[in-house]
């Protein structure tokens, strides 16, 4: 069984609710039309007695009937049928003013203007086909009413014929000119929206580019002062002991492997770091390239434990790699690593870990210094 798409669903529901909305409309009528023939009934037994019992059976019985048996109609529709809902509703609409017409008679002049009611009823579907449909049925159902109907097609003088067409025929080209000019603004409208949308796309393009290293894919040296900043305000500024934590990451010998294998093969091995540091990011560890062959990592709420398990992964995986450029070289990563203390600014706290990390540097490369509480 197949299933409608998201799009469709919400149209299917929007278009059903504009029909039980006509539905409440078509109870008015209803309501109008009975209660009319009812409040006529009196005024009939008084100025024409003589009436009285064929307005009773044609106008408070019949019509009556009829008007309740499309209200019925209608409903069911509405509840029952859905492929073809639309068109029965305006169908049922065009019917509506030929069951006044036929019961009120020839005598009252102007009640063909209750042919507008099918053509307006089209236009809240802003579509040309319901329009056009809203106007064939009424054509032919009005042109059936007098064609088939005697006294109509004796009784009925041609300028009201006359004027029932020019109603149908003036009321849909109207009905057609405001929907083609709704759907024009709401065409205007769409595609404004959509260019909106592209700008605001735009700009957050250019605003992920600033915040980006465009050579990893990092977040780059200003996005890092930026959370460095906020990461230590909220530790700080919070009564809870909140860990936070800094590491510094530096390329070893990378001076030579520019020098050696050139600066595209350079920009290999700070892709292929980048990757490594990439896995690591989460909601506790934020990532970043800090210049040059140099890296950084911000941990939020994890303990030393942790800390160090995930340098350590970090550090043998990345001398683990094999890069093929470099003939068989491997390449390693010297790591310092300090913990935020109560006293700290920003710059203490780099201060203490680039010192960490040169140490790791001058101990002998490829390890990890911390100094932790």
């Amino acid at each position: 069984m197949s299933r409608k798409a998201p799009n469709q669903v919400r149209y299917d529901a929007g278009r059903s609710h504009w029909n039980i909305r006509l539905c409440r409309v078509y109870r008015y009528v209803a309501l109008i039309i009975i209660v009319a023939n009812l409040l006529a009934l009196p005024l009939i037994a008084s100025v024409k007695p003589e009436v009285l019992e064929q307005f009773v059976y044609k106008n408070v019985l019949s019509q009556n009937v009829a008007v309740l048996l499309l209200l019925a109609l209608s409903e069911l529709v509405v509840r029952r049928l859905h492929k073809y809902q639309d068109y029965c509703i305006l169908t049922l609409g065009a019917l509506f003013p030929i069951v006044i017409l036929y019961y009120t008679g020839t005598e009252s002049s102007g009640l063909e203007f209750v042919m507008l009611m099918p053509v307006l009823v089209s236009i809240i579907y802003f579509e040309y086909r319901k329009v056009l449909f809203a106007f064939g049925s009424s054509l032919v159902l009005f042109t059936l009413l007098i064609t088939l109907s005697e006294e109509h097609r004796v009784l009925l003088a041609v300028e009201q014929k006359m004027l029932g067409f020019g109603v149908v025929l003036g009321c849909s080209i109207t009905a057609w000119s405001i929907v083609r000019r709704g759907l024009r603004m709401m065409e205007l409208e769409r595609n404004f929206l959509l260019k909106e949308e592209e700008h605001r796309l735009e700009l957050a393009l250019i605003d992920e580019r600033a915040r980006k290293d465009a050579l990893t894919g990092l977040h780059n040296h200003r996005t890092f002062q930026e959370q460095l900043h906020e990461t230590m305000e909220q530790a700080q500024g919070t009564g809870e002991q909140t860990s936070v934590h800094l590491a510094l990451i530096d390329v070893d010998r990378f001076k030579s492997i520019n020098d050696n294998f050139g600066h595209l093969t350079g920009d290999l091995v700070l892709r292929t770091i980048g990757k490594q540091l990439v896995k690591l990011q989460s909601e506790e560890v934020f990532a970043a390239r800090y210049g040059g062959e140099e890296f950084a990592l911000i941990f939020r709420s994890l303990d030393r434990s942790d800390v160090l398990a995930c340098l350590e992964q970090l550090r043998a995986g990345v001398e683990r790699t094999s890069i093929y450029e470099l003939d068989g070289r491997h390449v390693t990563v010297s790591i310092g690593c300090t913990e935020l203390r109560k006293d700290d600014d920003t710059s203490s706290l780099f201060v203490r870990t680039d010192e960490a990390m040169y140490k790791a540097k001058n101990n002998g490369r490829n390890r990890i210094i911390a100094e932790l509480r």
